[in-house]
């Protein structure tokens, strides 16, 4: 009679192992922050960005979460100070298949961010849009080594572990623990990794403190302007004064105007059809949305 008890009780350990190393399914949170320290030259020049996941955006009638960054310094072993205002610079999505895409404020698609569909032996796909094994030797490859957990903020995150001492770890959940963004060329006078990370984006119950954080679940400083596609007319409607501009995809700035009210119009229809950038400056930070010309 004590043999079917040790067999399940081998069986609730392996399960209970089994969720330990795969608790946070979620690709990339989608309420989080981050602080990722960069490092270059000798003696060394360091900085700083903190990059906040807050609120939804509708693109191309798929929904995404807006990623913001910030400038901050250091001002001891776990307390840091944001320099600047948030701004929009990304929007990303999880999918049902264990994969992020992450789409630029001044693009025009989607690209795959991060891939978590990988196995003990399996090579780390090259990406060259969001990270590049290009800085290795010559046919070395980014080969998965290890499967196991690692303690973020509280709980346990599936981490995977490449045999490349070059290459960050992957952390299911938070991304590589180098770079959140891109992963570049590491040299020995380069440096970049991820500071911390909190899967709660108000800072509750984290080991570290951030002073003048903005909220920007709350943020104001935002633009809605319609229609979209649009012909001639963009009507704006704007919470703070601001400089309105209108770029080209490829960044150029067509016009530009000083909008003083808080409803305004902008004349495009001498543009020609196509996708363009509307980007309005206000005193709490900038924000991107793009159009189409019809």
């Amino acid at each position: 009679m004590k043999k079917p008890t040790i067999s399940i009780c081998l069986m609730l350990f392996c399960i209970l192992t089994q969720n330990a190393l795969s608790q946070n399914p979620v690709v990339i949170s989608e309420h989080a922050i981050w602080c990722t320290h960069y490092q270059i030259g000798f003696p060394p020049t360091e900085s700083y960005t903190i990059y906040k996941s807050a609120g939804d955006t509708l693109i191309n009638s798929t929904n995404f979460i807006k990623l913001y960054s910030a400038p901050a310094h250091r001002n001891g072993f776990s307390s840091y100070s944001q320099d600047g205002p948030f701004t929009y610079c990304y929007a990303f999505r999880n999918d049902t298949n264990n994969r992020a895409y992450i789409f630029p404020a001044t693009d025009t698609s989607e690209h795959l961010w991060y891939d978590f569909n990988l196995s003990v032996g399996d090579t780390l796909p090259e990406n060259p849009s969001w990270y590049s094994t290009q800085y290795l030797n010559p046919g070395n490859n980014v080969i998965v080594s290890n499967i196991d957990s690692v303690f973020y903020c509280n709980e346990y995150h599936k981490r995977y572990i490449f045999n490349s001492m070059m290459f960050p770890n992957l952390v299911c959940g938070v991304g590589f623990n180098g770079d959140l963004i891109k992963i570049n060329g590491i040299y020995f006078e380069y440096y970049v990794g991820l500071d911390f990370f909190c899967s709660d984006s108000l800072i509750s119950n984290c080991c570290f403190t951030i002073t003048g954080i903005q909220n920007i679940d709350n943020n104001t400083s935002d633009i809605l302007f319609y229609p979209n596609p649009v012909k001639d007319i963009i009507s704006i409607t704007l919470v703070d004064k601001a400089k309105v501009e209108i770029l080209s995809i490829e960044g150029q700035i067509i016009k530009t105007i000083n909008a003083t009210e808080k409803q305004t119009t902008i004349d495009v229809a001498d543009l020609s059809n196509g996708i363009y950038i509307i980007r309005a400056k206000t005193d709490k930070g900038i924000v991107v949305k793009k159009f189409i010309k019809n």
